[in-house]
């Protein structure tokens, strides 16, 4: 009886705050639960349970310029030992002793670096039978016949296998790749803030689950309103220091085979796009010193350089992090030691004293592949201005993408039409995916007629290209000749376009085919956001951090209730599969209008026999 009431008042009650509402909620099932039961009562007590699996962050202070994190042999400074500067915000300068209303009371530190530590995340996947079981998949399941299905099947792994045969004989080990991308929480241009989260990729797993949002691991969150730059690394040596502790070892539990073990993990590579390659690779990408000189080489290629020989070059090289003023710099530059460096290195790049990477840095191919995609309808869209007939004859092509007749698959892609301008003839507000669809399937469909046979044939080679190198296998051999190809159709490209279309971008298209053979498929090695966690556009940071633990608590236990739908048992949202309607049902879904096919006599009783004689359900009946 009082069941009906308690409802009634939490329904009722709209303009509650969540946290009320949760509390609330927590409180009913208390009173309709037996009495000794261990539910929190309030929503603080429930939080608080999150840390029973490991399942927290820890904050660690940084300097306002990025010159030093405030933590380890540093954690009890109050000022930065490069700039001098305080590490409270300017606004509350107190003394961490300082009374206030007869308290003491913590000054707000300028940035907060939240930290994800690895470890106990990583002994977290071999807690359950499930994902401990999968984390062998690279060993025990993968299909050995020269095709790149998963990046076990790449170069970059055998090699690292042939030099690390103690780390490779144990299947259980770790190996991880790191994607970091920055991005605009709030979601429009008129206000500016980057937001830096770094996500680590488990590679042990299945090809359909090492990629899912459940399986990244998020690393850190970093702050700032501005993108660290080349000061990445200072926010980088939480991690740095885990995957050396990882590197020799540390004890955990595999539940699957219920004995303990020691657990190893590596990073194989970083996944970046090519701003942030700078950053990450310790190489400028930008500047006068980084253009093109007109220099004619005719030499042979030169060897790529491994991390001993990087470190080798700069080991007595003293690099200063930091947004200090220039001239504070060079009064702590006098003190350096010149060396005889390439001017391009604008610093040493913690990822070098991993000594173990063939493959050390990867280039987002969906980034290029968008920026490829601008570059060809900015083009034609240039060219255009010519005469009318050209015009009228991009704006059918225009029409064709602002169709509402226009229809993919569920997933596919997004509503391309609600990007297109048909009064300016213009493309806005399109994301990575977008150009991955315009570049690969409608380009050179909806350019037929449009452009001239030899523009078309470019374009469509370009498509063909980022097809096939995006294909979810890949025949070393064919990446071979995808090397060859992208050479002569960018050969071919400078015959037709204007200097204009050669940027930066169109040049990385000769490197992929040489990381996808090194990387194996170029899906492993996309750039994955977390921009929905932003609740609380406030604190976007904290946010992200908040939303990362609710959505990791709730993927460690759906684990554990295999009887109950959770996001990983639920069925898709358009599926047409009827549970126990039909013993020999499909699960699969047609892409297109169904044809019926009727079956001779002979072939009818060749399936009828095929299925007597070797189905697996009829087993029972023919015993």
């Amino acid at each position: 009886m009082r069941t009906s009431p308690s409802i009634c008042t939490l329904s009722q009650d709209n303009e509650a705050d969540l946290r009320d509402l949760i509390t609330d909620a927590l409180e009913f099932l208390n009173e309709a639960f037996p009495d000794g039961n261990t539910t929190p009562t309030t929503y603080y007590e429930a939080k608080n349970k999150n840390s029973a699996p490991n399942l927290m962050y820890v904050k660690i202070d940084a300097c306002p310029n990025d010159c030093m994190l405030y933590w380890g042999d540093a954690s009890k400074k109050i000022s930065c030992d490069v700039c001098k500067s305080s590490m409270w915000q300017s606004s509350n300068k107190l003394d961490a002793d300082e009374q206030v209303d007869g308290s003491c009371r913590r000054p707000k530190p300028a940035k907060v670096l939240r930290y994800f530590p690895l470890i106990p995340r990583l002994k977290r996947l071999f807690q359950s039978s499930k994902t401990s079981q999968s984390m062998r998949w690279h060993k025990e399941g993968q299909t050995k016949d020269g095709i790149l299905r998963h990046p076990a099947d790449d170069s970059a792994w055998d090699a690292f296998d042939k030099r690390f045969p103690d780390f490779a004989s144990n299947p259980r080990n770790v190996r991880l790749g790191l994607a970091s991308d920055e991005f605009n929480p709030f979601r429009t241009m008129s206000t500016s803030h980057s937001t830096w989260p770094v996500l680590l990729i488990p590679y042990n797993l299945e090809p359909w689950a090492c990629m899912k949002q459940s399986s990244l691991i998020l690393s850190m969150v970093i702050p700032g309103e501005k993108g660290p730059g080349n000061d990445i690394d200072v926010y980088m040596q939480p991690l740095i220091k885990e995957l050396k502790q990882l590197w020799t070892g540390v004890d955990a539990f595999d539940s699957s085979a219920s004995k303990s073990f020691t657990l190893r993990a590596c990073l194989l590579w970083t996944i970046n796009d090519f701003p942030a390659y700078a950053n990450l690779a310790g190489w400028s990408t930008k500047g006068q010193s980084r253009e093109f000189d007109g220099t004619i080489e005719f030499g042979v290629a030169l060897i790529p350089q491994s991390g001993e020989d990087i470190l080798r070059e700069v080991e007595c090289v003293n690099f200063i992090y930091g947004k200090a003023r220039k001239r504070d710099k060079e009064e702590l530059d006098e003190g350096l030691i010149e060396l005889d460096v390439d001017e391009g290195c604008n610093l040493v790049n913690n990822f070098e004293e991993l000594r173990y990477n063939l493959l050390r840095h990867n280039l987002d191919v969906m980034h290029i592949e968008k920026n490829v995609c601008d570059n060809i309808v900015g083009t034609l869209l240039n060219l255009s201005r010519g005469g009318k007939d050209n015009i009228s004859r991009h704006a059918r092509t225009y029409k064709i993408w602002a169709s509402e007749n226009l229809k993919v698959l569920d997933g596919y892609a997004s509503n391309i039409s609600r990007c297109v301008n048909l009064k300016e003839h213009k493309l806005s507000n399109l994301k990575s995916h977008d150009g991955h669809i315009l570049m690969q399937d409608l380009l050179p469909i909806c350019l037929r007629g449009v452009v001239e046979k030899k523009v078309l044939s470019v374009i469509t080679n370009l498509s063909d290209f980022f097809k096939r190198l995006c294909a979810k296998s890949l025949d070393p051999q064919e990446v071979d000749q995808l090397q060859v190809q992208v050479v002569l159709t960018l050969c071919e490209t400078e015959k037709i376009f204007p200097p204009s279309f050669f940027t930066i971008m169109t040049h990385l298209i000769i490197h992929l085919p040489m990381e996808a053979k090194l990387g194996g498929p170029v899906q492993y090695r996309y750039l994955m956001g977390l921009k929905a966690l932003v609740q609380n556009r406030a604190y976007p940071k904290g946010s992200i951090a908040e939303g990362y633990i609710v959505s990791e608590c709730l993927t460690f236990y759906s684990r554990y209730f295999s009887d109950v739908e959770t996001i990983f048992s639920r069925p898709p949202r358009n599926d047409g599969y009827i549970q126990k309607w039909y013993i020999f049902s499909s699960r699969r879904r047609p892409i297109d209008t169904m044809n019926t096919k009727i079956l001779d006599m002979r072939s009818l009783a060749q399936a009828n026999r095929y299925v007597l004689l070797y189905s697996d359900k009829l087993s029972p009946y023919r015993q």
